[in-house]
């Protein structure tokens, strides 16, 4: 059983009817809400919004930026930090939903009921009744709708005709409220809601597979395990790997498919740290526990030993790709500040990808994120949480051999803006296991 919020919303001022009774979970945010009203409303997200209740205000986080100069004494708080359950709390609470500062669209919701019934995640949204259609976008509020509804009424034909050919169509019935588009949509952001639940909790582990002794990462560390396995290494004065072995692995890396995508390649290099994969493949073996630095020398651990005798790649993959996602502060390998969330959005990324089965991308994948991770927009709301993300999910995602890449032919600034088709791999769709705790 599970308690749900009973929510009238109506448009407020508007020429004819508008409202939607529907039935959502009290633990959404305000910013999931903000996708619900969008959805049994019939509106296309083109526009800022902005939740109200007394002498505060909840909106995106990007509008909190003072560029945007919105005049008002009202306080604002973001709207994902706010739960709706937190404002709506009794029958007969209201609060309200403001869409389109220009058109102002004005939402009165209240609480008319909490019921307790049996519930599925997929099914978060239910909507009970939909009474008038929702206005077009861009119409001009409520005196340009009423004008758009009398044009329609008194069919001048000059006024009409321009009325018809904006919206596309020969008449407008203010009454249909569309239930079957508006099904579809309540359809649409219920998948959104489960994965953003879903994404929190996935967990995930390998089926057998010799794949991953064709992975990029293993492959790089091969030449250092090797050499740990007979024994401890010690370092350069600046706690580099010696020359030689960083040579042997940059042989290695020459071979790897994403030496290949370079538009820039060098033959020989004099430290790690010209190398991103081989500088980062060794930072993860330290934090995977497999491998150990003290006094300024390399050494396996216990555990590490443990798995290189018994030849249990599949496990020394699984705690080096562990650690990679849990351990591993990304900003250490690019100039991208340091955005925490999108670590939690990586396994999440592949298992859509899982299911999708086609290329999808990179710009999607974003897009995806911030809808099921609020947060994303939370610590930045300009490119470089776009940038970042992409950059790290690509550099993760290559190293690990998790996925395949196709840099998008119209991408002429594929240096400054790394946009790019992406899939799962072959191989890793085989060998990933996702799955999720009953929530």
């Amino acid at each position: 059983m599970a308690t749900l919020h009973r929510l009238k919303i109506t448009l407020t001022d508007a020429p004819v009817a508008i409202s939607r009774t529907i039935e959502v979970p009290g633990t959404l945010s305000l910013n999931q809400f903000h996708l619900v009203l969008q959805a049994v409303m019939g509106w296309e997200s083109s526009h800022l919004y902005q939740f109200e209740q007394g002498n505060q205000i909840w909106t995106h986080p990007a509008f909190l930026d003072p560029s945007y100069d919105i005049d008002s004494d009202f306080a604002r708080d973001q709207d994902c930090e706010a739960v709706l359950c937190m404002l709506l709390q009794y029958v007969g609470d209201t609060m309200q939903y403001l869409y389109d500062f220009g058109d102002h669209w004005a939402h009165d919701i209240e609480l008319i009921a909490i019921v307790r019934r049996e519930f599925c995640l997929s099914q978060a949204v239910t909507l009970l009744e939909a009474k008038g259609a929702c206005p077009p976008e861009d119409v001009g509020g409520v005196d340009g709708y009423a004008q758009l509804l009398a044009a329609f009424a008194n069919e001048d034909a000059e006024e009409l005709a321009e009325y018809q050919l904006w919206l596309g169509c020969e008449q407008w019935d203010a009454g249909n409220a569309k239930p079957d588009v508006l099904a579809k949509r309540v359809q649409e952001v219920n998948h959104v809601l489960l994965h953003s639940v879903r994404a929190r909790f996935i967990n995930w582990a390998l089926n057998p597979s010799d794949y991953v002794n064709q992975t990029p990462i293993m492959q790089l560390l091969q030449p250092l395990l090797t050499v740990l396995y007979a024994g401890s290494l010690k370092l350069t004065v600046k706690g580099n790997l010696p020359l030689k072995l960083v040579q042997a692995m940059f042989n290695v890396e020459q071979t790897l498919p994403c030496w290949q995508q370079r538009r820039f390649k060098v033959s020989k290099i004099h430290s790690e740290q010209e190398s991103a994969l081989i500088s980062i493949s060794r930072l993860i073996a330290q934090k995977s526990g497999l491998v150990k630095l003290s006094a300024n020398k390399l050494q396996l651990t216990k555990t590490g030993e443990k798995l290189l005798l018994a030849q249990d790649h599949a496990k020394i993959y699984q705690k080096l790709l562990a650690a990679a996602l849990d351990k591993l502060r990304w900003t250490s390998f690019d100039g991208y500040p340091d955005f925490s969330f999108y670590q939690l959005g990586f396994m999440p990324m592949l298992d859509y990808l899982q299911q999708a089965g086609t290329d999808i991308t990179s710009d999607a994948l974003i897009e995806m994120l911030r809808q099921w991770l609020p947060e994303f927009d939370v610590e930045a709301y300009d490119d470089y949480i776009d940038d970042a993300f992409v950059s790290r999910f690509k550099f993760i995602g290559e190293l690990f051999g998790l996925i395949s890449v196709k840099p998008l032919p119209d991408n002429e600034l594929y240096l400054l803006r790394d946009r790019f088709s992406v899939s799962l791999h072959p191989e890793a769709a085989a060998m990933l296991r996702f799955s999720y705790p009953v929530v």
